[in-house]
Protein backbone atom coordinates (compact mmCIF):
# COMPACT_ATOMS: atom_id res chain seq x y z
CA UNK A 1 0.00 0.00 0.00
CA UNK A 2 2.02 2.54 -1.51
CA UNK A 3 -0.19 5.41 -0.01
CA UNK A 4 -0.47 4.00 3.36
CA UNK A 5 3.42 4.25 3.28
CA UNK A 6 3.57 7.95 2.57
CA UNK A 7 1.27 8.58 4.75
CA UNK A 8 3.55 6.73 8.24
CA UNK A 9 6.91 8.45 6.48
CA UNK A 10 4.66 11.91 6.58
CA UNK A 11 4.35 11.27 9.93
CA UNK A 12 7.50 10.63 11.07
CA UNK A 13 8.62 13.46 9.78
CA UNK A 14 6.37 15.36 11.77
CA UNK A 15 7.34 15.44 15.24
CA UNK A 16 4.12 16.88 16.99
CA UNK A 17 2.28 14.01 15.27
CA UNK A 18 1.10 11.63 18.39
CA UNK A 19 0.74 7.99 16.68
CA UNK A 20 -1.26 5.35 18.85
CA UNK A 21 -1.14 2.05 17.98
CA UNK A 22 -3.82 -0.30 19.10
CA UNK A 23 -3.42 -4.44 19.01
CA UNK A 24 -6.27 -6.35 19.44
CA UNK A 25 -6.50 -9.79 19.14
CA UNK A 26 -7.05 -11.73 15.80
CA UNK A 27 -8.77 -14.07 16.40
CA UNK A 28 -11.93 -11.84 17.91
CA UNK A 29 -11.72 -9.55 15.04
CA UNK A 30 -11.86 -12.38 12.96
CA UNK A 31 -15.02 -13.66 14.80
CA UNK A 32 -16.28 -9.62 14.41
CA UNK A 33 -16.36 -9.80 10.75
CA UNK A 34 -17.42 -12.18 10.29
CA UNK A 35 -20.57 -12.29 12.65
CA UNK A 36 -20.96 -8.74 10.70
CA UNK A 37 -20.86 -10.73 7.35
CA UNK A 38 -23.14 -13.35 8.44
CA UNK A 39 -25.71 -12.08 10.39
CA UNK A 40 -25.68 -8.24 8.94
CA UNK A 41 -25.77 -6.76 12.81
CA UNK A 42 -24.11 -3.37 12.99
CA UNK A 43 -20.25 -2.89 13.72
CA UNK A 44 -20.84 -0.22 16.99
CA UNK A 45 -23.80 -0.43 19.10
CA UNK A 46 -25.33 2.62 20.51
CA UNK A 47 -28.50 1.07 22.34
CA UNK A 48 -29.96 -1.76 24.12
CA UNK A 49 -31.96 -2.70 20.83
CA UNK A 50 -28.64 -3.19 19.06
CA UNK A 51 -26.34 -4.94 21.89
CA UNK A 52 -30.01 -7.37 22.29
CA UNK A 53 -29.23 -8.09 18.07
CA UNK A 54 -25.69 -9.12 19.00
CA UNK A 55 -26.25 -11.01 21.69
CA UNK A 56 -29.07 -13.21 19.99
CA UNK A 57 -26.33 -13.99 17.78
CA UNK A 58 -23.91 -15.05 20.38
CA UNK A 59 -23.39 -18.87 20.24
CA UNK A 60 -24.70 -19.61 16.69
CA UNK A 61 -22.11 -18.55 14.67
CA UNK A 62 -20.10 -21.15 13.34
CA UNK A 63 -16.57 -19.72 11.82
CA UNK A 64 -15.94 -21.04 8.76
CA UNK A 65 -12.17 -22.52 8.80
CA UNK A 66 -11.16 -21.22 5.44
CA UNK A 67 -12.27 -17.46 6.53
CA UNK A 68 -10.67 -17.78 10.14
CA UNK A 69 -7.58 -19.13 8.42
CA UNK A 70 -7.15 -16.60 5.71
CA UNK A 71 -8.30 -13.63 8.20
CA UNK A 72 -5.81 -14.73 10.61
CA UNK A 73 -2.79 -15.25 8.37
CA UNK A 74 -3.85 -11.47 6.56
CA UNK A 75 -4.07 -9.72 10.12
CA UNK A 76 -1.01 -10.97 12.05
CA UNK A 77 0.68 -10.35 8.28
CA UNK A 78 -0.59 -6.95 8.59
CA UNK A 79 0.06 -6.03 11.96
CA UNK A 80 3.96 -7.09 11.83
CA UNK A 81 4.36 -5.26 8.23
CA UNK A 82 3.26 -1.89 10.23
CA UNK A 83 4.77 -2.13 13.29
CA UNK A 84 7.99 -2.88 11.01
CA UNK A 85 7.76 0.21 8.93
CA UNK A 86 7.06 2.24 12.02
CA UNK A 87 10.12 0.66 14.14
CA UNK A 88 11.87 1.40 10.22
CA UNK A 89 11.34 4.88 10.50
CA UNK A 90 11.63 5.31 13.83
CA UNK A 91 7.62 6.33 14.35
CA UNK A 92 7.31 7.80 18.52
CA UNK A 93 4.13 5.82 19.60
CA UNK A 94 2.66 4.31 22.32
CA UNK A 95 1.18 0.49 21.71
CA UNK A 96 -1.53 -0.36 23.39
CA UNK A 97 -3.62 -3.52 23.90
CA UNK A 98 -7.11 -3.13 23.34
CA UNK A 99 -7.98 -5.98 25.85
CA UNK A 100 -6.35 -3.87 28.68
CA UNK A 101 -8.18 -1.07 26.95
CA UNK A 102 -12.05 -2.08 27.39
CA UNK A 103 -11.61 -5.68 29.63
CA UNK A 104 -9.66 -4.65 32.20
CA UNK A 105 -10.43 -3.26 35.53
CA UNK A 106 -7.89 -0.31 35.59
CA UNK A 107 -7.60 2.58 33.53
CA UNK A 108 -3.54 2.02 33.24
CA UNK A 109 -3.82 1.33 29.41
CA UNK A 110 -6.00 4.92 29.66
CA UNK A 111 -3.44 7.13 31.00
CA UNK A 112 -0.99 5.45 28.85
CA UNK A 113 -2.29 7.16 26.10
CA UNK A 114 -2.89 10.17 27.91
CA UNK A 115 0.64 10.30 29.12
CA UNK A 116 2.08 9.36 25.42
CA UNK A 117 -0.29 12.92 24.11
CA UNK A 118 0.52 14.55 27.27
CA UNK A 119 -2.73 15.46 28.15
CA UNK A 120 -5.76 14.50 29.94
CA UNK A 121 -5.68 12.42 33.06
CA UNK A 122 -2.04 10.78 33.76
CA UNK A 123 -2.82 8.81 36.99
CA UNK A 124 -5.98 8.58 39.71
CA UNK A 125 -8.23 7.31 36.39
CA UNK A 126 -10.59 4.78 37.15
CA UNK A 127 -12.06 2.46 34.61
CA UNK A 128 -15.55 3.74 35.91
CA UNK A 129 -14.57 7.24 34.58
CA UNK A 130 -13.55 5.84 31.52
CA UNK A 131 -16.84 3.95 30.90
CA UNK A 132 -18.78 7.16 31.71
CA UNK A 133 -17.30 8.41 28.05
CA UNK A 134 -17.45 5.64 26.28
CA UNK A 135 -21.02 5.73 23.80
CA UNK A 136 -20.93 2.90 22.28
CA UNK A 137 -21.57 -0.90 24.14
CA UNK A 138 -19.47 -3.76 23.57
CA UNK A 139 -20.94 -6.39 21.09
CA UNK A 140 -18.39 -9.20 21.70
CA UNK A 141 -18.53 -11.65 24.64
CA UNK A 142 -15.79 -11.87 27.07
CA UNK A 143 -15.63 -15.73 26.43
CA UNK A 144 -14.98 -16.82 22.87
CA UNK A 145 -16.93 -19.81 23.84
CA UNK A 146 -20.04 -17.75 24.13
CA UNK A 147 -19.31 -16.08 20.53
CA UNK A 148 -18.55 -19.37 18.49
CA UNK A 149 -21.17 -22.71 18.37
CA UNK A 150 -17.98 -24.27 17.05
CA UNK A 151 -15.57 -22.82 19.73
CA UNK A 152 -14.08 -26.56 20.60
CA UNK A 153 -13.01 -26.93 16.58
CA UNK A 154 -11.31 -23.53 16.33
CA UNK A 155 -9.47 -24.36 19.55
CA UNK A 156 -8.71 -27.24 18.02
CA UNK A 157 -7.71 -25.56 14.65
CA UNK A 158 -5.43 -23.42 15.73
CA UNK A 159 -3.92 -25.06 19.03
CA UNK A 160 -0.77 -26.62 17.26
CA UNK A 161 -0.36 -23.23 15.02
CA UNK A 162 1.47 -20.24 14.86
CA UNK A 163 -1.84 -18.95 16.03
CA UNK A 164 -1.84 -20.75 19.21
CA UNK A 165 -1.06 -17.75 21.60
CA UNK A 166 -4.67 -16.09 20.40
CA UNK A 167 -6.30 -18.63 21.91
CA UNK A 168 -5.46 -17.03 25.28
CA UNK A 169 -8.56 -15.59 27.22
CA UNK A 170 -9.58 -12.36 26.93
CA UNK A 171 -9.25 -11.66 30.85
CA UNK A 172 -5.83 -13.39 30.68
CA UNK A 173 -5.12 -10.87 27.61
CA UNK A 174 -6.61 -8.02 29.42
CA UNK A 175 -4.17 -8.73 32.41
CA UNK A 176 -6.33 -11.09 34.72
CA UNK A 177 -9.02 -8.70 35.52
Amino acid sequence: HTKSREALEWIADVPYIKVIFSERNPLDITISRYKLIAYEVPSHCFGDPCKEQHASRNKELMMPFDFLWESMTNLTDEIAAVKQILDTLLVDRVEVSYERLYYSESADEWMKIFRHLGIGPMQNLTKEAVLSKIEHMETHPASRRDALANYEAVEAALNDTGFRKYLMSITDMAGGV
